[in-house]
């Protein structure tokens, strides 16, 4: 039996985040109206206008009137999960549900629609630290409806991204669009001197979500703990892992704190970039399910059970994690 402990302290990680653009498009009909119901002409399906909103003339059109601020559609849709496929103004959606006993609950769901979105690296955000070298490439997400050649940046480039090779200075630059203008602010992480401390770029280094947000988890385990630090119990063929892109290329220091359960200190941590793995064994072994005291431990003092593995970033690409080739009853924690 065996539980293997860490907290990640100097891995480099930036999350990366698929930019999604909506298709916009208005789904109801509001000119097949019968009486007080209104008629989805994508799916056939039939609203009833509820709480005092109506449809009025609006020129050659029927709209919704919302009436006193309160009036929906009824749509008579029933089960856990409604999908909209496309949104084109901010709504409030409101659900029902009912028990077996009868009792009714109500959820609201509030949606704000926006003109458009900044994202940084694939990361929707509008300010970003980052090493010298970074290549960054800054976006302004707008409908696809839209055209990317209304986005002005102040540096003169014209549509919806634009793109530094290699940051060496904080920058912030401007996009406008439709009047607006949206800030990108990008800072240098360090003094200008090496080595860089660049434990900001890690999603959750030090696990303090309860759910390991930012980490891929492979293999299989009986129970997962985060608190500062994860602990993973009975293991088989355990993977712990995050990858790095958009990363300048060279020399990088990983680094963590691990300790091993009882039985053979076979977990390790790794760092692979360009086809090239190295990689740090477990060193340090604790008995029993003290689990806290491990994690305290590693907080008050930065190099008990520390492992330190140097690599060369080729590639623009990283992965780092830790991995427990062991089958069987383990019980690795990281």
């Amino acid at each position: 039996m065996k539980r293997i402990k860490t907290i990640v302290v100097l891995l480099l990680l930036m999350a990366v985040q698929a930019v999604a653009e909506e298709h916009l498009v208005m789904r109801f009909n509001f000119e097949n109206v019968d009486g007080k119901n209104v008629t989805d002409h994508v799916s056939g399906i039939t609203a009833k206008v509820m709480n005092q909103a109506s449809v009025i003339e609006m020129g050659s059109r029927r709209v919704l009137n919302l009436g006193n601020g309160t009036g929906y559609l009824d749509n008579g849709a029933k089960g856990s999960a409604v999908t909209i496929p496309a949104i084109t103004s901010s709504r409030t959606y409101l659900c029902q549900y009912a028990n077996q006993s009868g009792a009714v609950s109500e959820s609201r769901f509030n949606i704000h629609v926006v003109e458009a979105r900044q994202t940084i690296n694939g990361v929707f955000t509008d300010e970003a630290e980052l090493l010298p070298g970074s290549r960054v490439e800054m976006r302004l997400a707008i409908p696809s409806y839209a055209s990317a050649s209304d986005i002005l940046w102040n540096d003169g480039t014209i549509g919806g991204t634009c793109v530094i090779g290699c940051l060496t200075e904080n920058t912030e630059l401007t996009a406008t669009y439709r009047g607006t203008e949206y800030r990108f602010a990008l800072r240098l992480m360090g003094d200008g001197s090496y080595p860089i401390n660049a434990t900001g770029l890690i999603v959750n280094p030090d696990f303090a979500t309860i759910d390991g947000t930012g980490w891929n988890m492979a293999g299989t385990w009986g129970n997962q703990r985060f608190n500062g630090a994860v602990e993973v119990w009975h293991s088989t063929g355990f993977d712990f892992s995050q990858t790095i892109s958009r990363l300048p290329d060279g020399e990088y220091t990983v680094s963590c704190q691990l300790a091993n359960g009882e039985g053979a200190n076979t977990g390790y941590l790794y760092a692979t970039s360009g086809g090239k793995t190295s990689r740090a064994v477990v060193k340090q072994s604790c008995a029993g399910s003290d689990f806290d005291t491990q994690r305290n431990r590693m907080a008050a003092n930065a190099g008990y059970a520390r492992l330190s593995i140097a690599v060369n970033v080729t590639g623009a690409t990283l992965t780092i994690g830790i991995k427990d080739p062991s089958n069987g009853t383990t019980m690795p924690t990281t």
